[in-house]
């Protein structure tokens, strides 16, 4: 009797060793389990089961604990794509605020560069020097398309150019025409002035 109960003795303080031993060990386990670092907690609960075998839970978390790292795994993966799409995302974005910070500068000088251009075609059109006023405005064709009236002016220019073609004609003609018309004159007045003269020899020889 009394060895056994040396015996059981023994094997209380063993237990309650193992159990002080265990104890920390399984909470830390647990802690991990919760914070989702599951490969640690599994070194753990190994640990623990080790010592103490069927300790608390620990069984129960070691069945189902695969299962959480692969899926941990999974989640953390797809964390990673999410981060690097998102990442991407941000680059893409970032061109293109590039892309439209150049093209508005490119902008800004295209403008800069046509404007005096286009004032210098108006001058050249009011003046009714269409064949310069449309170089001018072709000019503008080929960097900015759409600026202010550009193809309004391209589209009845030639038109322009044909009309004005056709009143310096018929200014040409009628300068023609006055000028005969004046060659005309002096010629009567011409003849009139000779005949006159001759006339008035004549009298003079009478006399």
């Amino acid at each position: 009797e009394e060895w056994k109960r040396i015996l059981e003795d023994s094997e209380k303080e063993l237990q309650q060793k193992l159990l002080e031993q265990v104890s920390p060990l399984y909470q830390e386990a647990v802690g991990l389990y919760k914070a989702r670092k599951f490969e640690l907690a599994k070194d753990y609960f190994l640990e623990v089961d080790s010592i103490m075998p069927n300790h608390k839970d620990t069984t129960q978390y070691l069945v189902r604990i695969e299962d959480d790292i692969r899926t941990e795994e999974q989640r953390i993966l797809e964390e990673d794509n999410r981060k690097k799409i998102l990442e991407r995302k941000k680059e893409q974005e970032e061109w293109q605020r590039i892309i439209e910070e150049s093209e508005r500068k490119l902008q800004d000088q295209m403008l800069a560069q046509v404007e005096p251009i286009y004032q210098e075609a108006l001058g050249y059109y009011k003046q009714r020097q269409f064949e310069l006023a449309k170089d001018c405005f072709l000019e503008i064709e080929q960097v900015l398309p759409e600026y202010k009236s550009v193809k309004n002016y391209l589209a009845r220019i030639d038109q322009d150019v044909r009309e004005e073609a056709d009143r310096r004609e018929q200014q040409r003609l009628r300068e023609l025409e006055r000028q005969e018309r004046e060659e005309e004159i002096a010629g009567k007045r011409a003849d009139e002035r000779l005949a006159q003269m001759r006339e008035e020899e004549e009298k003079k020889k009478i006399a």
